[in-house]
């Protein structure tokens, strides 16, 4: 790990020249366990060159949840080892594919510590010349038109995987074992996840039976007046918020069952993104999209991502109206890029297959979607937490 004494030695180093760096904004965002700062840097050459526009994304992980689940070895191992195997690979076998592949990829200069802090330098899409790509805010979800997209990408992505496991044996966990580490269920992150999943779970079943209660018993309208849900779909969640009751307080016991079903299709198992949710994703105003941020990359099955996003990045009028050919779109689009390859298909079988085997994951979308996203159906949230019922019913 190569070590700088400010942001303008690392650029310097990385780029291979000499720059001028002015900072253009600071975004401070908090996450889970960790703060990312994230700012713009934009170097312009001593002899009056091209300004570029670079990303400086902040890895301050010390003594962090995102320390011991080893994000930055991770998100290394992605940038600094897989992604030139992937171009190496493709470029042999097929330059337009690796192309494309290589669009859905922000461009990665390098990484360095500044001050015990690790950055790592990419194209900054938010502030380009060129295409300008942006996030959705926490709190939406993406277009049809965008979710389209997504999954054909997706399933490019995933498709290199399997093509690369099936012609050359590309496992990665022999040279990189961080990756056969799952962060949700791995024993050796268990004391870190417990109390996240034990409480956001029982949390979010709280504040569900508090809604249903108040909209089946008319004890105040003005809960559900703050949802975007309509009527109906409280109704229809009663039933499947009665099956949950049965697993407050234990969800990692729930999580282990689901993560049995994974493992057990080792055949299936490629290198998948871990975390594959609209934040990890930059979409542009044509609805090319880029994926990013590989600190949970692990080995694993595909439809892991598809249920993550599925729940994370739509709506369920969405889900209701286009659910199947969403799949469709994944499923065609992942069969074509195998075949390209000389497999024989999609390594889920026909349509029909994948179907049946995406019903049998789709419990993998209760910690994914259940224990994390019921604040995105709340207009006011504000208002929400100080419903008196509400207050009263929440003990987590």
């Amino acid at each position: 790990m190569s070590h700088y004494k400010d942001i303008s030695e690392l650029a310097n180093s990385v780029l291979g020249g000499v720059y001028k760096i002015v900072p253009v904004v600071a975004d401070d965002t908090k996450g889970r366990g960790s703060t990312q700062i994230r700012f713009t840097i934009t170097p312009t050459s001593k002899d009056g060159g091209t300004a570029t526009q670079i990303f400086a994304k902040e890895n301050d992980t010390q003594g962090t949840v995102c320390e011991k689940l080893h994000v930055v070895e991770k998100e290394s191992i992605m940038y600094d080892k897989v992604i030139p195997l992937v171009t190496e690979f493709l470029s042999e076998r097929d330059p337009q594919l690796c192309s494309d592949i290589k669009l859905i990829l922000v461009e990665y200069f390098g990484r360095g510590c500044v001050q015990n802090k690790h950055y790592f330098l990419f194209q900054d899409l938010f502030y380009s010349h060129c295409e300008k790509f942006g996030v959705n805010a926490s709190d939406t979800f993406h277009d049809t038109e965008v979710v389209y997209s997504i999954m054909a990408s997706l399933a490019r992505f995933h498709g290199v995987f399997h093509s690369m496991k099936h012609i050359c044996g590309f496992d990665f966990r022999d040279k990189h074992p961080l990756l056969a580490q799952n962060y949700l269920l791995d024993k050796n992150s268990f004391d870190l996840v417990a109390p996240f999943y034990n409480g956001e779970f029982y949390k979010s079943w709280k504040v569900l039976d508090v809604i249903l209660d108040c909209y089946l018993n008319k004890s105040s309208s003005k809960v559900v007046s703050k949802l975007k849900l309509s009527s109906k779909s409280l109704s229809e969640v009663k039933s499947i918020l009665d099956d949950l009751k049965l697993h407050v307080g234990e969800p990692l016991k729930l999580l282990e069952k689901i993560y049995q079903r994974e493992v057990a299709q080792t055949s299936r198992c490629i290198l998948i993104h871990g975390d594959f949710h609209p934040l990890n994703i930059a979409v542009s105003d044509n609805s090319n999209v880029k994926f990013f941020d590989f600190q949970l990359i692990r080995h694993g099955d595909g439809l892991v991502d598809i249920h993550q996003y599925i729940c994370q990045g739509t709506t369920p009028k969405q889900r209701y109206l286009n659910l199947p050919s969403f799949l469709e779109t994944y499923h065609k689009t992942l069969t074509e890029t195998c075949i390209k390859f000389g497999m024989p298909g999609s390594p889920y079988g026909n349509m029909t297959d994948f179907l049946e085997e995406y019903k049998k994951f789709s419990p993998w979308q209760i910690p994914f979607g259940f224990g994390m996203l019921i604040w995105k159906y709340v207009s006011d949230f504000k208002e929400y937490e100080k419903l008196p019922l509400f207050a009263e019913r929440i003990r987590v």
